[in-house]
This record gives C-alpha cells, structure tokens and sequence, in this order.
C-alpha cells in the first residue's frame, strides 16, 4: 500500500469529526461541549495475525494523527477517538485450520471451553505482535497531541465480538494499548447527541444473541480455509490469495477463484479445492444447527 493510497483509507474512514455545523443543531450548553471538544470515528482496521490476510501498513496511524491534528481548533479540550468494531480480526487466521473443530469456537462439544480460551488468546497475541509498530504508534497519541487529552474507545464487531468473552483478553488489550475503554454494544455520548452501532446487531448472519453468529462460520470455514486448501497445492500463490478476503459480496470469492486461474492444473485444483470445503462447511455440527433453527437453507 503506498503513501497516498494510506492517506485515502484514512481520510475514507475517518467517518467525521464534529464540527461548527454539527454544533448549530444543539442548544447553548451542548455548543460549548462541541466546540472544545473532538470526536474521531475510524471502523474496521480488521487488524490480524497476517497469515490468511493483509495489515494496513504502521505509516497509516501516523497520516491517521497527522490528518486529526490539521482539524484540532485551539480551544479543543479533548479527543475522543473511537475505534467502531471490528479492530482486530480473531476470525481471519490459518491459525484455526490447525485446530481440531471441537476446539474452534463453533464447536458444540461440551468440555471444549479452556481450549477455545487458549486459542483465541494465542491469535490476539500473535494479532499484537504483527502489528506491534502500529501500536506503538498509537501509544504516542498522547505525547503528539499535548496537552490535549486523548481518550480511547474500542467498540466490538462481529470479528473480535470474542474480547468480551474473557476477562483476561481485556486485560492484554490494556496492557499493549494503554487505557482504553472497551464496549461491546455500541459507544453512547450523549454530550454530542451520538450513537455510534458497528452495524452487525442489524444483520441476522452476523450477529446471534445467544449463539456464534453463523458468518463467523463462514469467514473462517469458508473463506479463510479455501485459500488454506489452495496454498498448500500452489504455496507460490500465498501473497496474491491474501487479498482475495477484500471481495464483496464474500460469496463471490468462488467466481474470481475460477476465473482467474486458468492454467489447467491450477483451476483443476481449485474446483477439487471448491467441492471439498463447501462439502465439509456443510458438515460441520453448527452449521446444520443453525440452518435448523433458521427460515432458510442458506447459511451465506
């Protein structure tokens, strides 16, 4: 990712920082509040261990900074910057493809629970320590904003939803990051008038009060292990399947695949590789559970 190219994701998803227009719309004391104040909303950094999908490059933090410092007026008395889900990717990873599926977080196997525990541990520390120069990035905020204070919320997606499981993960966020306020269902202020949703409570697929949601299925048995199956055939295609996570709609990962490749052997691989996952996707317990216990047939 070049330069500029970083500069465009950041001024993309820098969503907004409340301005004097904003502040026409509220009354005298909730003016003043606006006026001193900065609120900063950044989504979807999907920040993973590396090995089924790209980082975005440290130099991006930095035009992240540069880019809200241009906006600071000179009576703002704070900085809030909220991080809106999915910050961290627990899901994306080759790391559950050497992890027997009673272990994986689907796993309906009672007795399982310290096991999914250690996993989902091990990858938010492997996730830390690919990104560990963007973090020390962000550890500076407050010394490159002096003497503004800088307050941190990191809001949980439907990809690192798994934070709030156990306490201990919250605990290893603190100690990489700093003091970080962390919520799991959307961040309220009420000063700026703002209600802030990472948008997954609305999609059925991905988001299940009492249950895994079953796109955390299809991320990681679907779209992470197809590349896996791929690789371990043409390991030379591992950096260009990367990228192949960014498709939208994800479904339409199987289309590009067979598209693309042509080359005999290769598409040959890659339709034995399409049957074999789909087949196993089907299989799995939770899958048949969930297409149970849902009006429809169609998980993805």
């Amino acid at each position: 990712m070049n330069s500029q190219t970083e500069k465009n994701f950041i001024e993309f998803f820098l969503t907004f920082s409340i301005s004097l227009t904003i502040q026409e719309k509220y009354g005298f004391k909730e003016k003043i509040v606006l006026e001193n104040n900065m609120l900063v909303v950044i989504s979807d950094l999907h920040l993973s261990d590396g090995t089924a999908t790209n980082n975005l490059s440290p130099r991006a933090f930095k035009h992240f900074f540069n880019f809200i410092k241009r906006s600071v007026r000179e009576n703002t008395q704070e900085i809030i910057i909220v991080f809106a889900g999915d910050t961290f990717d627990l899901l994306r990873t080759e790391y559950w493809m050497t992890v027997h599926q009673n272990e994986r977080p689907w796993g309906m196997e009672e007795g399982y629970e310290n096991k999914k525990h250690m996993h989902i541990k091990i990858i938010l520390e492997k996730i830390l320590e690919a990104n560990s120069e963007s973090f020390e990035t962000l550890k500076l905020a407050d010394k490159f904003f002096s003497p503004i204070p800088i307050q941190w919320v990191i809001m949980l997606g439907n990809h690192d939803r798994m934070l709030d499981i156990f306490d201990d993960l919250k605990d290893i966020l603190w100690d990489k990051i700093g003091n970080i306020l962390l919520k799991k269902d959307g961040y309220v202020n009420e000063d700026y008038g703002v209600t802030i949703k990472h948008g997954h409570e609305y999609d059925e697929y991905n988001y299940e009060p009492q249950g895994v949601p079953i796109g955390d299925v299809n991320t990681t048995e679907l779209f992470v292990k197809l590349p896996y199956e791929i690789k371990q055939e043409f390991p030379q295609l591992k950096d260009e399947l990367k990228s192949i996570g960014d498709i939208r709609p994800s479904w339409r990962m199987f289309d590009y695949l067979l598209n693309t490749y042509r080359e005999k052997d290769i598409k040959t691989h890659i339709e034995k590789a399409v049957d074999k996952v789909v087949n196993e996707f089907f299989h799995i317990p939770y899958v048949r559970y969930w297409i149970k216990h849902h009006d429809t047939s169609h998980p993805f």
